[in-house]
C-alpha cells in the first residue's frame, strides 16, 4: 500500500497480483475496503489496484467534497494513471464507481483499455434519487458498520460531505459526463442486477439501452438475482463475465470459406443458409486459443434504412464467454457506421425462445411485432422444436442506431 499526491493530499493506493492491471474503483461513502471481500477473485488473473478517493477511507481529509463529485474522483484516477505510468487499465467502477470509471475512459481514452460500468444511475441522477438521497443516508446511519469498517472513526462526516455534495450536484449540474457518450473509444460493459433494490424493475433494461445506443462499443449484462451493487451480490458469477470480457476476442469480416459449422447451429439447413448468406456480411470472432472462428454472424441489408441479423451463433465450448454480447454490439457498430436506421433479427416467441429473447433485450433490443407461420412455412416437412415447443411465429425484435 503507498500513497500518491493529488493537489496537495494524500490519496491512498494498494496493489496486489500480477499481470494486467485492473483498477477497482468504490461507489459512493465507500471506500478499496468495499472490495476486500471479492478481491481474491480477480487476483489470480490480474494485478489488482484499489484506490481510495480523496476523502474516503486512509484517504486524506477534505472540508468539502465538490459538487461535480465523480468527474473529481476521475481526475484523481487519470493523475493516479499518469504518475504511476501503468499504461492501459481494465476499469470496474461499481455503483459512484462506475460514474467515475465512464468518466475517465471519455477524458482519458489513452490510459483505458476496457471497462465495466456496474450498478449505477445512467447518464443523469433520477429526480426521486436526489429527492431522498437525505433521508435514506440518514436511515442508514442507524446500523453505521459498512461506514465504519471504510472510514474509521470520522465515518459521519464523510457521508455527510457525500451527501451534499449529491445534493449539489442535482441542483446545479444534473449530468455525469462533461462528454457525449457517443465519444467513448473504448468498449464498455453495463451490469447491474435485476433485482437491485435501489431501483425500480425494467430500470436498467430502458438506462443502459438508452446509453447503449450512443456507446459505439458498448454491451450489457444483467443478473437475474442479486442486488445492490452487481459486483458484490454476484460475486463469482459477476467475476467471471468481468474475466471474459477483458479477454480479448476479435471480430473480423470474411467473404468464402463460411464456417458452416457455426452457422448451422443457428438455422437448420446449409439450402436455407445460402439464401441469405451471399448476399450478407460475414463476420466471425476469433479468441487467442483457438485456430478456427468460435462465432459467426450475418447481416443483411433489407433496405436503405434497416439491416437484418439473419444469424448469430457461438460454439458451444465458447458459450458464457460474453463473446455472443460482443457480436452484437459489432454489429450494432457496423450497421450505424454504415448509416443504417435500424437493426432488426428474429427469433422464437415468449413459449420457446424466452431466453434468446431476454439476451436481445440486454443489449437494447424491443420487441417489434410477428412474423406469423414463419417456421411452419419455411420448415414444413420437418417442425423445429425449441424447449419442447413446436416453433410457429417469428418474434422479430429490432434496436434503433
Amino acid at each position: 500500500m503507498a500513497w500518491f499526491k493529488y493537489k496537495n493530499k494524500n490519496i491512498w493506493y494498494d496493489e496486489r497480483g500480477a499481470g494486467q492491471p485492473l483498477l477497482l474503483l468504490h461507489g459512493n461513502t465507500a471506500s478499496g475496503r468495499m472490495f476486500d471481500a471479492v478481491a481474491e477473485l480477480y487476483i489470480r488473473d490480474f494485478r489488482v489496484i484499489t484506490i481510495d478517493f480523496l476523502g474516503h477511507g486512509r484517504s486524506g481529509r477534505i472540508e468539502r467534497f465538490p459538487a461535480d463529485l465523480w468527474f473529481d474522483e476521475a481526475m484523481q484516477v487519470v493523475e493516479f494513471l499518469r504518475q504511476r505510468a501503468c499504461g492501459k487499465v481494465d476499469i470496474i467502477g461499481t455503483s459512484g464507481g462506475a460514474i467515475v470509471a465512464v468518466n475517465v475512459a471519455l477524458e482519458a481514452p489513452e490510459l483505458v483499455g476496457k471497462v465495466i460500468a456496474d450498478s449505477f444511475e445512467g447518464e443523469a441522477p433520477p429526480a426521486e434519487f436526489a429527492g431522498s438521497i437525505v433521508v435514506e443516508r440518514e436511515a442508514s446511519k442507524q446500523a453505521p458498520a459498512f461506514y465504519i469498517y471504510n472510514h474509521g472513526a470520522d465515518w459521519e462526516s464523510v457521508v455527510d460531505n457525500d451527501t451534499r455534495a449529491i445534493e449539489e450536484h442535482y441542483r446545479t449540474i444534473g449530468k455525469f459526463f462533461h462528454r457525449s457518450l457517443d465519444e467513448l473509444k473504448v468498449p464498455v460493459l453495463l451490469t447491474g442486477s435485476r433485482g437491485d433494490e435501489y431501483v425500480p424493475s425494467g430500470f436498467f433494461e430502458r438506462t443502459y439501452g438508452d446509453m447503449l445506443a450512443k456507446i459505439p462499443r458498448g454491451t450489457m449484462h444483467l443478473f437475474d438475482e442479486g442486488g445492490h451493487p452487481a459486483m458484490l451480490s454476484n460475486a463469482e458469477e459477476f467475476a467471471e463475465v468481468a474475466r471474459q470480457f477483458f479477454k480479448e476476442t476479435v471480430i473480423r469480416k470474411i467473404e468464402g470459406d463460411y464456417p458452416y459449422n457455426l452457422l448451422l447451429q443457428a438455422d437448420e439447413t446449409r439450402e436455407g443458409i445460402d439464401q441469405y448468406l451471399f448476399d450478407s456480411q460475414v463476420w466471425v470472432a476469433r479468441v487467442a486459443e483457438r485456430d478456427e472462428p468460435v462465432g459467426v454472424m450475418c447481416l443483411l441489408p433489407r433496405d436503405a434504412d434497416t439491416v437484418e441479423l439473419m444469424n448469430i451463433a457461438v460454439d458451444e465450448p465458447c458459450r458464457g464467454r460474453g463473446i455472443g454480447g460482443k457480436m452484437i454490439e459489432e454489429a450494432v457498430r457496423i450497421a450505424a457506421s454504415e448509416g443504417y436506421r435500424e437493426i432488426i433479427l428474429g427469433t422464437g416467441t415468449e413459449d420457446c425462445a424466452l431466453a434468446q429473447i431476454r439476451f436481445y433485450e440486454r443489449h437494447g433490443f424491443r420487441k417489434s411485432h410477428l412474423r406469423e407461420n414463419y417456421f411452419v412455412e419455411k420448415y414444413p416437412d420437418e417442425p423445429i422444436f425449441e424447449n419442447g415447443v413446436q416453433m410457429r411465429d417469428m418474434q422479430v425484435l429490432k434496436r434503433d442506431l
